[in-house]
């Protein structure tokens, strides 16, 4: 029995989505979603109030975005947004703070853990963004107090 005539519709697979990834630890994206405490509200639990409360998609290429990246699905956090407008709002962003205290840590000769913890994002984040934003080495800075020995490359040979 179809009761909001929505079934099969991209706002239907929506709401379905949205339940899924924060309650179904089977969902291959729960970690990101329902493992770190995002949740539906209440309301949204009959599909009507969902569509009552966000309305028609506004057209293709629009899905629903938390304003509040760690915030609930609720009314007062979630509208209809572009990719271009989701990516503005992504959690793996980085200010230009951020960017100016990985380029000070490769100054300083951190290695990427230590980065990380600089920074204070997760190792393989401030990886890629140090790789983005010039860091071209494939290897990670050598600590100051061991440049002087990797100053020559070693021959193999002993040293006396």
């Amino acid at each position: 029995m179809i009761r909001h005539g929505y079934s099969g519709t991209r706002e239907h697979a929506t709401w379905l989505d949205m339940r899924n990834r924060c309650r179904n630890p089977a969902a291959h994206n729960y970690a990101r979603y329902g493992g770190r405490g995002i949740k539906v509200c209440d309301r949204w639990d009959k599909f009507e109030n969902f569509i009552s409360d966000m309305g028609p998609r506004p057209g293709k290429g629009y899905s629903i975005e938390r304003a509040d990246n760690d915030g609930h699905y609720e009314p007062s956090n979630c509208r209809w947004a572009t990719q271009l407008e989701q990516n503005r709002n992504k959690s793996n962003l980085y200010t230009p703070e951020q960017d100016a205290k990985i380029r000070e840590a490769v100054a300083l000769g951190l290695n990427f853990r230590q980065m990380a913890e600089y920074v204070g994002k997760p190792q393989g984040s401030v990886t890629a963004r140090a790789y983005r934003i010039g860091l071209k080495s494939g290897t990670p800075p050598i600590p100051p107090k061991h440049r002087a020995l990797a100053v020559a490359p070693h021959d193999g040979k002993a040293t006396p």
